[in-house]
């Protein structure tokens, strides 16, 4: 699950929100984020800071992985290293969420894949038309109300 958008219109909010609904309905989340912005104090929510708790993203996902997490939180994928742990995981069966700079929700597949290197991208693009569940996009209107965007099912390949 991907949720996109701008800097500034509410992805780490969004993503927050899922992380706390998850808890509280007692699935196991482990949360990779660099750095901590929003705590949870959930027993089910264990979130690890990069370079305080895990030295780098793709060692925190691994080990989530390894502990058997139901769902893996990746705070931002802004990185290569941080895309490639996200396609792991999928691989790997897990639950995962994740936020992308995007323009638009149908666009953050897109986004994801291109900050792969390019004998990547080919692999991705067959791991996210299988497992990709949606991407959603926080937005503020003109008069200030809040909406989502939201995107269904596979994204086209360029």
């Amino acid at each position: 699950m991907l949720v996109g958008g701008r800097s500034g219109v509410g992805k780490t909010t969004t993503l927050s929100a899922m992380l706390r609904w998850l808890g509280e309905h007692h699935r196991r989340v482990v949360s990779i984020e660099d750095p901590i912005e929003i705590v949870h104090l959930s027993p089910w929510i264990s979130q690890r800071a990069v370079g305080v708790h895990v030295p780098d993203v793709k060692t925190g996902v691994e080990a989530a992985m390894q502990e058997g997490a139901d769902v893996i939180v990746i705070g931002a994928t802004s990185s290569a290293a941080a895309a490639s742990a996200v396609i792991d995981a999928a691989i790997g069966g897990h639950l995962v969420l994740t936020t992308v700079v995007s323009p638009v929700a149908d666009r953050a597949a897109h986004r994801l894949v291109d900050k792969l290197p390019a004998d990547e991208r080919a692999g991705a693009w067959s791991v996210i038309s299988d497992m990709l569940v949606g991407a959603i996009a926080p937005m503020v209107g003109a008069n200030g109300d809040r909406t989502f965007e939201v995107a269904y099912g596979p994204p086209k390949q360029r």
